[in-house]
């Protein structure tokens, strides 16, 4: 375990800096101009230093880090925060050079991909350990079914008020807010597309599905169905809901039923997805 606290304490280091950096670096020496100085280039890394060394001196107390930190409060905060650091950058932007906002935009991006990485770092750390426990673990692949119902409506609504407010920034002349409608609408096509063309490769242990983005426990199934043309997977935490799949797409589809059925019931009829409020709820509760 010792290699996952060293690996989240750099991983909260670089969290912190991209974090702070930015609106500290403006406050202290004005608006970027386009270069990197000695002063910036020193606060960034004395900070990485005091934030990483801070943060294995914390984790030292944390019995099990990889299980404590895959979930919960703790990646959903720094996700959180990260958030609010380009909001800071577009109130800089129309005060001074467009290029002032460039920190700011660098700090929410890397510090979203180490937000999100805190808490992967954690769950791969717990899979390996699963596979290990696993006598027989099986590797599949699937294409999921497109998303219907008010999900779809909400994704296409998205990309279409994202693109008008694209064109919009654009003719106020506001590009920064024109980059980040288009990620936000471009996020929801690519999503799509992928669900249509793009197989995801799973792997079912003794202790969950494992997935792409995470490790889901079985505890957060209720069951699965298995139809003429779909096999129907009934998580009970938000946002995975329903997750269809493809029944034609479904690699050695016999031993995937086989094995779901050492770990879930099947089910039949409709199955409620989780709202929003419920799985906050539990996700406050795991931290």
């Amino acid at each position: 375990m010792t290699g996952v606290r060293d690996r989240l304490a750099i991983l909260f280091g670089i969290w912190a800096v991209c974090v702070v950096v930015p609106p500290l670096q403006y406050l202290l020496g004005g608006p970027f101009d386009g270069s990197v100085t000695v002063t910036d280039a020193g606060l960034a890394v004395g900070l990485f230093v005091v934030a990483t060394g801070s943060a294995k001196l914390g984790l030292q107390r944390v019995d099990d880090p990889a299980r404590r930190f895959r979930k919960g409060i703790v990646p959903a905060g720094t996700l959180t925060l990260a958030g609010f650091v380009p909001l800071v950058g577009f109130v800089v932007a129309p005060m001074d050079r467009l290029v002032a906002a460039v920190p700011f935009g660098v700090g929410w991006i890397v510090g979203c991909i180490s937000a999100f990485l805190i808490g992967y770092v954690a769950d791969r750390a717990i899979v390996v350990e699963s596979r290990d426990e696993t006598d027989s673990p099986l590797t599949w692949s699937a294409k999921r079914r497109p998303k219907t119902g008010w999900i779809h409506y909400f994704q296409t609504g998205t990309a279409i008020v994202a693109l008008g407010l694209v064109v919009w920034n654009l003719y106020i002349g506001v590009p920064a807010a024109a980059l980040l409608w288009l990620l936000i609408g471009g996020f929801q096509f690519v999503q799509d597309i992928g669900r249509k063309f793009h197989r995801r490769q799973y792997e079912i242990l003794d202790a969950g599905l494992v997935t792409t983005f995470g490790h889901l426990p079985w505890e957060d199934f209720d069951g699965y169905q298995f139809t003429d043309d779909d096999l129907i997977l009934y998580s009970n935490v938000w946002p995975f809901g329903t997750v269809a799949y493809d029944r034609a797409s479904v690699d050695d589809l016999d031993a995937v039923v086989d094995s779901l059925d050492r770990y879930l019931p099947q089910l039949e009829g409709d199955h409620d997805d989780p709202s929003i409020v419920d799985n906050l709820r539990q996700e406050l509760l795991s931290s």
